[in-house]
């Protein structure tokens, strides 16, 4: 450990266990009638009744559990969440102080509204949907700093409310180059997957539908069999991704281009002589090829030896633009529900149906009647993201408290307590950029352009370090003692917890003198509240036993930000 202090570095720890202790625990009072905790909803925007009847069909189901459900979280609780799930960071200690001391009944309808017009509601969504989909990717991989066509098209598209069934079409319909279009992104991603990756990443992230499972064989767990994995993956097996060719240099660019061959068909691995499979939308019948029968087998992809190409008659037909178009459309019934499953499980923690990617016959959701009701909602309404979003954020079962009550500490489907997860890596990164002032420190002396350069590789960095387990998907995330390591010794974020004239906490010294002042200012930065009379009474002591030292203050910032109560979304 490089960190030497007045303060022993034991001491510190004991003062972030101390408000780990301090942090109120599970409650144990008596189980109350069902549902006796849920407020009837007042009548408000169109949102806000959406959420009253979500919150109905909820209460009906922990009714039917034979669940109490906790009491509604507290104002600090609720807007560190409502920030952290919306914005991706912590609140600032500004924003933690109004809205604490904010009178108005209605501050969490506006404090939703105010978080989806922040710039930062499309910063944090473009990253998210980007790690959903292209995380681990070889565009990420390739493009590195010059990735700045796909990230600026997200944030476009979060930042302009575009309708979610126009921003997955534009993805999957995709052409042209990944440097003008950076919707091109998805499919650049998968370009050594071939159509098989295409399909099975297009039916897992905006179906929910695992058709993979019928790749290699017929499913052993669901109805899908091979023909229908390869009916799908043929509506890709004519789209190429192709590097672009300098024509000074006659070397590869950094960019890509998307084409669509006019021939080209998909056959069953391994099937001799090659079972040729006509394109077909899930569970409907294939779709008649044009042109006649196929040619004999043309090459295999000596990067998947297993992909078998069968030429063809050249029929003109647009596969991939066809799938774009059934994907999006209205009577799809599995897109919409998929898109409000997701968004339910970010939102609460857990969706509807487990694993979120798994819409299947044989795993029925937790509560069939608020899935297919948010659903409907969000298709009626112009598959509008910003309004699914503040719907889901209004139900008190969102606002519920996560300390779990005497019946439902055990309860990890019904929504009947907040949930309590590790902040994301991109969450523990943008927060601890806040509470230390890194951002600060980084802009002395460099212009804007840099600053972001470096951010941006930190960022990488904390992706990197607090990463997935192969397989998990991008947006998936679990905590591990080695990562919370970097909390203690990394140079950067420790320099970031002294006091200096950049630093978020030699700020705070500098603008108050008073104990209680400089307690409350550092509270509102890390945890975004104020610290309870207890925890008041005993730092106060512990700083007036080291005379007021600025070296007992970063000791203990040092143990709040090591906090779990920092460390996790509660």
């Amino acid at each position: 450990m490089k960190r030497t202090t007045l303060f022993a570095l034991s001491s510190a720890t004991a003062l972030a266990a101390f408000i780990a202790l301090s942090w109120p625990q599970t409650s144990t009072a008596e189980p109350k009638k069902p549902a006796a905790n849920v407020p009837k909803a007042k009548k408000g925007s169109p949102e806000t009744e959406v959420a009253s009847q979500l919150d109905a069909l909820v209460a009906a189901e922990w009714a039917t559990q034979k669940l109490d459900a906790s009491d509604l979280s507290d104002d600090s609780e609720f807007l560190r969440r409502a920030t952290l799930d919306i914005t991706g960071q912590i609140p600032t200690a500004d924003d933690a102080r109004a809205f604490l001391m904010n009178n108005d009944p209605d501050k969490r309808r506006k404090k939703i509204d105010e978080l989806l017009e922040s710039p930062l509601y499309a910063e944090h969504w473009a990253f998210t949907w980007s790690q959903r989909l292209l995380s681990g990717s070889k565009l990420l991989q390739v493009a590195g700093d010059r990735g700045g066509a796909y990230k600026q098209w997200f944030r476009e598209s979060f930042a302009s409310n575009k309708p979610y069934n126009k921003f997955v079409h534009e993805i999957v319909s995709a052409e042209g180059d990944s440097d003008s279009n950076g919707a091109t992104a998805w499919l650049v991603s998968l370009q050594d997957a071939g159509e098989a990756g295409m399909a099975a990443s297009a039916s897992r992230n905006f179906l929910g539908v695992q058709i993979q499972c019928a790749q290699c064989h017929d499913s052993k767990v669901s109805d899908w069999k091979q023909p229908d994995f390869w009916g799908m993956a043929a509506f890709f097996v004519r789209t190429k991704v192709r590097r672009i060719i300098d024509p000074e240099t006659k070397m590869p660019k950094g960019a890509f281009e998307i084409i669509d061959m006019p021939r080209g068909e998909v056959a069953i691995p391994e099937t001799d002589p090659p079972k040729v499979v006509d394109p077909r939308f899930l569970e409907e019948k294939p779709i008649p090829r044009a042109g006649g029968t196929p040619r004999s087998k043309e090459f295999k992809n000596p990067k998947n030896p297993e992909r078998t190409f069968i030429g063809g008659p050249a029929d003109g037909v647009e596969r991939r633009q066809d799938f774009a178009k059934w994907l999006t459309a209205d009577d799809n019934k599995w897109f919409g529900k998929n898109a409000a499953n997701w968004y339910w499980g970010h939102f609460l923690g857990a969706g509807f149906v487990e694993p979120l990617d798994d819409l299947d016959i044989t795993n029925p959701p937790s509560n069939p009647a608020a899935l297919d009701y948010l659903t409907a909602d969000f298709k009626a309404n112009g598959y509008d993201l910003k309004r699914m979003i503040r719907t889901i954020c209004n139900t008190k079962a969102y606002q519920l408290s996560s300390k779990p009550s005497a019946t439902n500490a055990k309860d990890d489907r019904y929504y009947s307590h907040g949930k309590l997860e590790h902040l994301t890596p991109d969450q523990t990164f943008y927060s601890l950029m806040a509470v230390t002032g890194l951002e600060n420190s980084l802009a002395r002396g460099m212009d804007r352009d840099r600053v972001e350069m470096l951010k941006a590789r930190f960022l990488a960095g904390f992706v990197f370090l607090f990463g997935n387990d192969e397989g998990e998907t991008g947006d998936a995330f679990n905590g591990t003692i080695p990562q919370a390591l970097v909390y203690m010794n990394n140079p950067q974020i420790q320099a970031g917890l002294k006091v200096g004239p950049s630093t978020t906490l030699g700020k705070i010294l500098q603008k108050y003198e008073a104990v209680d002042a400089r307690l409350d200012e550092m509270y509102l930065s890390v945890l975004g509240r104020f610290p309870t009379d207890t925890e008041k009474k005993y730092f106060t002591s512990v700083i007036n036993k080291y005379q007021n030292s600025k070296l007992i203050y970063e000791d203990v910032y040092w143990a709040l930000v090591n906090s779990s109560e920092f460390q996790f979304n509660h």
